[in-house]
């Protein structure tokens, strides 16, 4: 049984395949100004949330200097794999960008393009904690790392771009070009099989 079916039962009847799950814990201590975390009314550094809060509620946080940076910490796990994906995005004065279901890839020769699906791989469950005086932890959930059929497994990451924020995937592989399968036969048919070189070659159906 996958994690989600376990977790979510008949809600997660679509998902095909379980995925990896990643835990780490943190103290405060060790990242208390690495950490920013929304909460209702405000948004303050790892440190100073739990000197504050009370209830320990928070609607996300993110780490500051993670290089390449990847998407933000949900309370959740369903709430991580719905905001990956667009579905139910916060609406907390952050802006807010989603990877999608599917990706897009486009043929270099024609510009045919055609959506795959894409799949959590890896989820990341990060606890940050204190134990002085007591005890207290909050956890988050988040998107680590995805799979496509057609070229393998990637790093969900965003791209700012003037004033916009892109969500992009970087994938292991590091290929970017891609062809149809309707151009690379006829590339083959005309002996021109080195253009095909480094392609990541996908049906049109």
């Amino acid at each position: 049984m996958s994690i989600l079916k376990f977790l979510f039962g008949s809600k997660a009847q679509e998902e095909e395949h379980s995925f990896e799950l990643v835990e780490q814990k943190i103290p405060v201590e060790d990242c208390k100004y690495d950490v920013r975390i929304k909460y209702p009314g405000g948004e303050v550094y790892g440190w100073d949330f739990f000197l504050t809060s009370r209830d320990l509620v928070f609607s996300r946080f993110y780490l500051l200097h993670e290089k390449p940076a990847k998407p933000h910490f949900a309370p959740s796990l369903e709430q991580a794999i719905g905001w990956f994906r667009g579905e139910n995005l916060p609406r907390n004065g952050f802006g807010s960008i989603f990877w999608g279901r599917d990706k897009k890839f486009q043929c270099r020769f024609c510009d045919f393009a055609k959506d795959f699906p894409i799949r959590p791989s890896r989820v990341e469950r990060l606890v940050i904690y204190k134990e002085i005086p007591e005890y207290q932890e909050i956890s988050g959930w988040r998107v680590g790392q995805v799979e496509s059929e057609l070229i393998g497994k990637g790093i969900p990451t965003k791209f700012i771009e003037l004033s916009k924020t892109r969500a992009i995937i970087k994938w292991e592989s590091q290929k970017d070009r891609f062809a149809c399968q309707k151009c690379a036969e006829r590339l083959k048919e005309l002996g021109r099989e080195a253009e095909l070189t480094d392609c990541v070659i996908f049906p049109r159906d």
